[in-house]
């Protein structure tokens, strides 16, 4: 029972944690690297997360990538291409360079 308890509230946490995406960030595209599939995509220009360092070590990388997809869409595109990732362990902050790509 304890247990139970136990990840019934640690998946409260999470949940609590997570910041909603936006429904225009949603339909994003992330991709990892440039590929010849993006070739005929539209590039609109570079976009970079800001440290938050308010959020818990684990979802660093989670808000980076959504922050990434929300910028991306307010700049009016569909998908993103992470071209690096600076994880700073001692602050436990991350932040995400990519380019954002009107594709469709």
């Amino acid at each position: 029972m304890v247990i139970r308890s136990a990840i019934l509230l640690s998946l409260l946490v999470l949940i609590g944690c997570a910041t909603p995406l936006s429904d225009e960030a949603r339909r994003v595209q992330v991709h990892s690297q440039m590929s010849n599939l993006l070739g005929d995509c539209k590039k609109i220009g570079p976009v970079t997360t800001a440290p938050n360092a308010t959020i818990v070590a684990y979802e660093q990388l989670n808000a980076a990538k959504n922050e990434l997809r929300e910028i991306t869409a307010k700049k009016g595109g569909d998908t993103v291409v992470i071209v690096n990732i600076d994880e700073d362990g001692f602050r436990k902050i991350v932040t995400i360079q990519g380019i954002a790509m009107k594709c469709f």
